[in-house]
């Protein structure tokens, strides 16, 4: 019987020795896994080597769509009588524009200005004389850009005698913005592997992108002075040029 207890007690005491020994060892092991999470999350967030590069394109096209500002200046002595004769002009402007095939929809007032001007003599002395202007301007939508000079004609015949401004666009410019970004993009990748080749590195994954998007057309402005210019019967030339819209975009690359 003595045999047998001592027995049981030295399995009992082994068991617990081992048990010791585990508990001992786990927080060994604990330790042990987060100095290798901390190493692995220290690489994670450590520095990020990236290359910052711009690239643009542009992709020109036609416009098929321009937008002429023209109206009528007035000026006299009389008041009442300038107002008049101001709305019975733009009037006739007006029925001119809509005999070209414009609709009403494609014409807006854009501007409608009165002052009055002190008449002075040489000395700048006021000579008691004063004289009313009216300005009225109207946006013509015109859809078919080359029939502008052919408008502006018929305009100044029933008696415009300012055209402020002309400007061209195009009506759905995303075909051209989709080339223009094509070259954008792949101007913008071949610089950064220009770059990274340079430094000794490689192009990774994009981080980051930013875009611009610009339209230019070829400028035309011109401005008739009170009373107009003199014109002849012949259309009043007027080059549509083309319409350039451009992309630009900074692309952020990891490198490695």
């Amino acid at each position: 019987m003595n045999t047998k207890r001592t027995r049981t007690i030295l399995a009992v005491m082994l068991v617990l020795a081992v048990s010791v020994m585990a508990a001992g060892c786990a927080p060994q092991r604990l330790a042990l896994a987060q100095e290798q999470g901390l190493q692995a999350a220290s690489q994670l967030t450590g520095p990020v080597r990236t290359i910052n590069v711009a690239g643009s394109g542009i992709a020109y096209g036609d416009p098929d769509v321009a937008y002429v500002t023209i109206g009528v200046s007035s000026m006299g002595e009389d008041a009442a009588k300038t107002i008049e004769e101001n709305n019975t002009t733009l009037d006739a402007v007006n029925k001119a524009i809509q005999a070209t095939g414009i609709m009403p929809a494609d014409i807006q007032t854009t501007s409608y200005m009165m002052w009055v001007e002190t008449v002075t003599d040489y000395d700048g002395r006021p000579t008691g004389v004063t004289r009313l202007h009216v300005d009225n301007m109207l946006q013509v939508t015109v859809r078919d850009p080359k029939s502008v000079g052919a408008l502006i004609t018929k305009a100044i015949e029933a008696g415009a005698n300012s055209v402020n401004s002309i400007s061209f666009g195009v009506l759905d410019p995303s075909a051209l913005q989709g080339k223009a970004r094509e070259a954008a993009i792949k101007q913008a990748r071949e610089r950064a592997e220009l770059l990274a080749k340079g430094f000794g590195l490689e192009v990774g994954d994009v981080v980051a992108v930013t875009e611009g998007v610009t339209s230019q057309a070829q400028p035309f402005f011109d401005k008739l002075g009170m009373g107009g210019a003199m014109v002849e019967s012949a259309v009043v030339p007027v080059e549509t040029g083309q319409l350039g819209v451009g992309v630009s975009i900074e692309v952020t690359f990891l490198v490695k």
